[in-house]
């Protein structure tokens, strides 16, 4: 007899990861002062990207957790600068932009996760 099987690729608290970052780092460009409607866009959706591939990544992971997040936290920072930079052509601002959005939604994501 066959069972049922249900697999959770996207766990409740991966999905809430999901939204506080895309909602932190959009805030973020904001307090930039970015006006490429463009850059919003691209944080938008390589985030959904990004985040959900690091999560995902980081759900195999059962030992060193903070090692590999810190580690995973650099390669999407490099990821998202290098796209940026492909989007705005101007290195030093897509570096500003990846550093402060990744920085800002790690802390967040951070506390949140230290509150609850």
């Amino acid at each position: 007899m066959m069972q049922n099987l249900t697999i959770n690729a996207f766990p409740l608290p991966e999905i809430y990861a999901l939204i506080i970052t895309l909602v932190v780092e959009e805030v973020i460009l904001l307090i930039l002062r970015e006006k490429n409607i463009k850059v919003f866009i691209v944080c938008f959706f390589l985030n959904i990207l990004t985040n959900s591939m690091m999560n995902l990544g980081l759900g195999l992971v059962s030992n060193n957790y903070y090692l590999w997040l810190g580690l995973a936290e650099v390669i999407v920072f490099l990821v998202e600068a290098l796209i940026y930079y492909l989007l705005t052509n101007d290195f030093k601002r897509s570096i500003v932009i990846s550093f402060a959005c990744n920085l800002g939604s790690l802390i967040i994501g951070l506390l949140i996760f230290l509150i609850i």
